[in-house]
């Protein structure tokens, strides 16, 4: 038992030792402990009240001073290293992404034009045929005062007679005289006409089908333009307009017969004055031409042509 509380008291006392030597070391700084000399040992130190002394603390400064404590001074907070500014950093060339090519449209295959059809042609109109001249006469080869050659007389006196050129002429009350085919149709018939009877008439006719049946177009003494028929032996008047006449002037008659339209034109080959009627009749489709005259009268230079 005794020897275990003296390893105890050996192993306390180095252990206190120990401490001293670390603070003797360690503690000649400010903040320290510090033992003033003469001062008797602090009760919890090892030994105390066992007879061992200890030595006098002897200051090195000289001075005299109560056992105080030195309050350490507070350390300087070191200044917070400033951070570093981070280094810029270089700004990684953009890399721009190399565009793909854009594909090539394939070429689109020109467009092979459909033949245009040509057209049908239309057919031409047909041309409208030409006059044909169907009887002309003058009467310039016939001999005068003889009967007149080619033409058919129904009534009254005709033969050829001197006025400049021969012409046909008649000196009776009426007479009528006829030539050509009565199987034409649609025709105009042209010829000079001069009335010398200012009670009389000087006619054209058409579609003659005999003496009392056909279309006449003339003159009249009193200065009228006259479109009628004669039929049954009676004059009937389609259409009429007045036209002074000279008793001594071949006047130019044109009357034309196409299907039932009629018409009748005196022209003043001097003056070049003219007058014109119509009608449209549906009485005769056909006949020959010829002449109508009351008193005394003459008729020159007939030509026939077709028409339509």
């Amino acid at each position: 038992m005794r020897d275990t509380q003296d390893r105890i008291f050996v192993g306390t006392v180095a252990m206190v030792a120990g401490v001293l030597l670390l603070l003797f070391v360690f503690g000649s700084g400010p903040g320290s402990l510090v033992w003033l000399s003469g001062g008797a040992a602090p009760r919890w130190l090892p030994f105390a009240g066992s007879g061992v002394s200890w030595l006098p603390f002897v200051d090195p400064d000289a001075r005299p001073v109560a056992a105080v404590q030195t309050r350490p001074s507070p350390a300087q907070p070191s200044a917070a290293p400033t951070p570093a500014a981070p280094a810029a950093a270089s700004p990684s060339p953009v890399v721009k992404p190399t565009p793909k090519p854009s594909p090539k449209p394939s070429p689109k295959p020109s467009p092979v034009a459909s033949p245009s059809p040509s057209p049908s042609p239309r057919p031409s109109p047909s041309p409208s045929p030409a006059p044909t001249t169907l009887f002309a006469d003058n009467f310039e080869k016939d001999a005068l005062g003889s009967d007149v050659p080619g033409w058919s007389s129904s009534s009254g006196g005709w033969s050829v007679a001197q006025d400049g050129s021969h012409v046909l002429t008649s000196s009776s009350g009426s007479a009528v005289i006829s030539a050509g085919s009565t199987s034409w149709t649609n025709y105009k018939v042209t010829a000079g006409v001069k009335n010398m009877n200012t009670s009389g008439y000087a006619r054209v006719l058409a579609r003659y089908q005999g003496a009392q049946y056909f279309y006449a177009c003339g003159l009249d003494g009193g200065g009228t333009l006259f479109l009628g028929k004669a039929y049954g032996g009676n004059w009937y008047t389609f259409a009429t307009t007045g036209y002074s006449v000279s008793p001594n002037v071949f006047y130019s008659i044109a009357f034309t017969v196409n299907g039932n339209y009629l018409t009748c034109t005196v022209t003043d080959p001097s003056t070049g004055r003219t007058a014109t009627v119509t009608s449209s009749q549906s009485y005769f489709g056909n006949g020959s031409i010829g002449a109508a005259v009351s008193g005394d009268a003459e008729l020159d230079n007939f030509v026939v042509v077709s028409v339509g």
